[in-house]
């Protein structure tokens, strides 16, 4: 078997960690990529159009926008425009921040060449994103309350499949809740309101910030109806 050799690709762990913890895997893919892109054109400032990053991680249009809104609101990557001297566009490209390995070449049509990475290219990338992805789960797992708040989330994924994990509102919700009972606690509460959707006259909650907002009315519910489920206890 051919040996292959790996290239060094270095970001933050901070990076990372923000990225698939708040947003997912698909943000940081897009992220990685750019970055892999980056150090074949030996730049921070790369010339990679949406049609050519769409192709690459065989994304559709709608995906690889929404990962890119993403990526550009929180500051990791920023659209920049080449002009010459008379104020003609030269091209568009995308500047990296927070990449830590790179050379920082002027931008130039010799250097800015979107030829089709070669395979051990392309698996030095996964490797990295693969090893990327272990590490930040396993800081994760040390991060309870995060992954406290996964759990909550997944859990009303079976009721609602759009639900958004990256939506603030519903994170936040899901923090107030644990701040205010306690995890487990939370987690008991949810699978209760869960468990009586569709019931005549139970209240509607398929998110974390519809089951807060009323917690009120599912206990006089379950007040009521105590032979469905236990008492939902709000005295925490």
């Amino acid at each position: 078997m051919q040996k292959v050799k790996y290239t060094p690709l270095s970001v933050t762990l901070e990076t990372v960690d923000h990225l698939i913890r708040i947003y997912g895997t698909d943000a940081l893919a897009l992220y990685m990529a750019y970055c892999a892109i980056s150090e074949w054109q030996k730049t921070k400032t790369v010339k990679a159009t949406e049609a050519f990053m769409k192709k690459r991680l065989n994304w559709g249009q709608d995906k690889f926008r929404k990962n890119k809104k993403i990526l550009k609101e929180e500051g990791y990557i920023v659209d920049v425009q080449k002009k010459s001297n008379d104020g003609k566009i030269q091209g568009n490209y995308i500047e990296i921040h927070y990449l830590v390995h790179s050379v920082d070449n002027p931008t130039s049509g010799k250097n800015q060449s979107m030829a089709k990475p070669t395979p051990s290219a392309l698996d030095e990338t996964k490797v990295l994103i693969d090893e990327n992805i272990s590490t930040i789960r396993r800081n994760t797992s040390k991060n309870k309350f995060s992954q406290d708040i996964t759990n909550i989330m997944e859990l009303f994924l079976t009721i609602n499949p759009s639900i958004q994990y990256e939506n603030k509102t519903q994170r936040k919700a899901c923090k107030d809740m644990i701040i205010k009972f306690g995890a487990s606690n939370v987690i008991h509460m949810v699978e209760q309101v869960i468990s009586v959707q569709g019931e005549k006259y139970a209240p509607i909650a398929t998110t974390p910030y519809a089951m807060y907002t009323k917690l009120g009315d599912f206990k006089v519910y379950f007040d009521r109806n105590k032979t469905k489920s236990t008492v939902l206890d709000l005295s925490k």
